[in-house]
């Protein structure tokens, strides 16, 4: 059933920007690992906006294109769909990919922040 794939594909490029934009596992695997100093954790944990997720925090203090890339929803869930078609060599229903990948992304992003203001 080959639409299984694309829905798995959907679904991953989704739990990849879940993880990396609304969550703090990147910082905490950072740590994990000791790449504190390289990726500036420490920087980031002594920040005065604490309401700045990772992503935001190297915004504001590395503004140029790649943290602006991977600080976007909607461009990282492009280029994570870029690379996974270009990983299995099928660019089918990429714009659908791309589009539901997001999608998934912001109506989960919806529920945690429902959740977040109780």
């Amino acid at each position: 059933m080959w639409y299984l794939d694309y829905i798995n594909h959907c679904f991953f490029i989704a739990f990849v920007l879940i993880i990396w934009l609304k969550t703090e596992a990147f910082v905490e695997y950072a740590k994990l690992f000791g790449l504190s100093k390289l990726l500036e954790i420490d920087k980031f944990e002594r920040r005065e906006m604490h309401e700045l997720n990772y992503p935001a925090f190297l915004l504001v203090n590395h503004d140029n294109f790649l943290t602006r890339l991977i600080s976007c929803p909607i461009c990282l869930g492009f280029w994570l769909n870029v690379f996974i078609c270009l990983f299995f060599e099928d660019f089918s229903f990429f714009f659908v990919k791309v589009l539901i990948s997001i999608l998934l992304y912001f109506i989960v992003s919806v529920m945690i922040n429902k959740e977040n203001h109780r």
